[in-house]
């Protein structure tokens, strides 16, 4: 239970940093 719990959490944090790092870079260059 607490596994699945952890797994969901690092899965959910994971695409929100991959999510970020596209923002990021993305923005990064229009602005410059």
């Amino acid at each position: 239970m607490v596994a699945k719990l952890i797994e969901l959490w690092v899965v959910d944090n994971l695409w929100k940093t991959i999510l970020w790092i596209i923002v990021i870079f993305g923005i990064r260059p229009r602005a410059s």
